[in-house]
């Protein structure tokens, strides 16, 4: 057989991987910070994928909690398992607000964070300063106000004094982190979530259609 018809050979059964390749959705060589939410969505649900980091978290030891939520078991919900150390660019910039929010401005009872001076110093390698805790504070105050409310609600167990509706506190988490993008900047903001806190996360909303309401801030 002459060389070129092998080298057609060749070709033809490479031709298929290739395709694959071109039809992936997303670019897993831009850094997690940059990827667009299309891209995110379409990673986190392609079925290959997620049957790859199932297999892949069942091979790893158990985690403990993040934020006060334990780790899925591989196999629960159309997204798990998903971890942050792994696949940082998978979370979307909402999920990483509330854990932010979640893990630096504890609720009463929880006693003092001690994720803020860990996360103070990563964040002053990427030109933050010690004003940090205020500032996010500032651009955060409607969505922490009503997080307290929704707690103390949910204490109360009382009708008149129920947890804050889920809509409402969803779109003040939304406001939340638009007023972070203009209080720090966009980039620089996302940065800190995905190289501070998406690698400590490691539970997340397993449903595409709810997850793409909230990242809408639920309108």
């Amino acid at each position: 057989m002459r060389p070129g018809v092998f080298g057609l050979i060749g070709l033809a059964l490479l031709a298929p991987a290739a395709l694959a390749q071109e039809e992936k959705a997303w670019d897993d060589a831009k850094p997690a910070w940059r990827w667009t939410l299309e891209e995110r969505m379409a990673k986190r649900f392609d079925p290959a994928e997620v049957e790859a980091r199932a297999k892949k978290a069942a091979s790893l030891p158990r985690m403990e909690l993040i934020a006060g939520e334990p780790v899925p078991e591989p196999g629960t919900g159309s997204d798990s398992p998903l971890n942050g150390t792994l696949n940082p660019e998978l979370y979307t910039p909402g999920e990483l607000y509330r854990t932010l929010i979640e893990l630096t401005y504890p609720l009463p009872g929880d006693g003092p964070s001690v994720w803020r001076e860990p996360i103070e110093e990563q964040a002053a390698s990427l030109g933050f300063g010690s004003d940090l805790w205020w500032r996010l504070r500032r651009a955060s105050d409607e969505y922490l106000a009503l997080r307290l409310e929704d707690f103390r609600g949910a204490m109360a167990q009382k009708a008149a004094h129920g947890p804050v509706p889920g809509d409402e506190l969803c779109r003040a988490r939304f406001e939340g982190l638009q007023a972070a993008y203009r209080e720090f900047g966009r980039a620089k903001f996302l940065q800190l979530l995905y190289f501070s806190i998406a690698t400590v996360s490691h539970a997340s909303i397993a449903e595409r259609d709810n997850l793409l309401r909230l990242e809408g801030g639920c309108q």
